[in-house]
């Protein structure tokens, strides 16, 4: 394996993060699995846009794989970086980004530890598998872990417009709060897929999620209205997801809205409508 070793400074930001804190609803027991699921999705939705900005920033550096569009303008440059070849030189076959025991903040957030990539093939080739795996890894006031595996499924090109379409699991994550006794576990499996919509980058994603939410009850979570939010927009924007635990038969809707870009979202439980602040 050939390996080159970046030591980066300079901090660029990127509108693909999305997290998703509680407000006032966030101690009632009927909301437990949607809020979790709030965290989880915001968390790898962000981990996802990190793999996929670097991933494209270094093969564009090395001469890899022509630019698809223009994430890699959003290459994070502080955390030290080590990129590994395969034997061919073909592709990239790993990337280490070390933020580090003290944080680096991207994006108004504060990451630690270490993301593991690993892939075995080109990014955009279909058929190739990319591996994420966290090493001592937190987001904020969350520590996670878990794998996550991204399968390039499709490429099209409609009127001009590059379509991306991945099949994305993620695989026994535990999600745990470094501030209150609050852990839960979330596996996801889904397809994501990105467009170019109105010269702007658009992530639509559906599928199931599943576990065990942080009051110990498992749960399962499915899509009605694929997700939505854009690079100009921090925050998912619409969608809506069907709720269902074990701890309340009445299942919980979570609403996104219509497309605005707002930090609102509701879950309906029953009749009970309850208002989220999304971070």
């Amino acid at each position: 394996m050939k390996q080159a070793k970046y030591k980066i400074f300079l901090k660029i930001l990127f509108g693909s993060l999305i997290f998703i804190s509680c407000g006032k609803d966030e101690s009632s027991p009927l909301l437990t699995s949607a809020l979790n699921n709030n965290i989880a999705d915001a968390t790898f939705n962000h981990i996802n846009s990190v793999v996929d900005t670097e991933l494209e920033y270094f093969e564009n550096q090395f001469d890899i794989n022509e630019t698809t569009f223009f994430i890699h303008n959003e290459h994070d440059t502080c955390p030290n970086i080590t990129v590994g070849l395969s034997s061919d030189t073909s592709y990239i076959d790993s990337i280490c980004i070390d933020y580090g025991e003290e944080g680096i903040e991207w994006k108004n957030r504060i990451k630690k530890g270490k993301i593991l990539i690993s892939q075995n093939g080109e990014r955009n080739q279909i058929g190739t598998i990319t591996k994420v795996e966290l090493i001592n890894f937190t987001i904020d006031d969350y520590s996670i872990t878990g794998t996550q595996i991204i399968e390039r499924a499709k490429i099209e090109i409609n009127s001009g417009n590059w379509i991306g379409t991945d099949h994305v699991q993620v695989i026994e994550a535990r999600i745990k709060s470094t501030i209150k006794a609050e852990d839960f576990v979330w596996n996801s499996d889904r397809v994501c897929q990105r467009s170019i919509e109105k010269e702007e980058l658009v992530v639509c994603i559906e599928g199931t999620m599943n576990g065990v939410n942080s009051d110990g009850f498992e749960y399962t979570i499915t899509t009605r209205i694929p997700l939505k939010y854009s690079l100009n927009c921090s925050r998912i924007v619409s969608g809506i997801l069907n709720v269902y635990d074990d701890s309340e038969t009445t299942p919980q809707v979570i609403n996104y809205g219509d497309g605005t870009c707002d930090s609102e979202a509701t879950i309906d439980v029953g009749n009970n409508n309850f208002e989220i602040s999304l971070w």
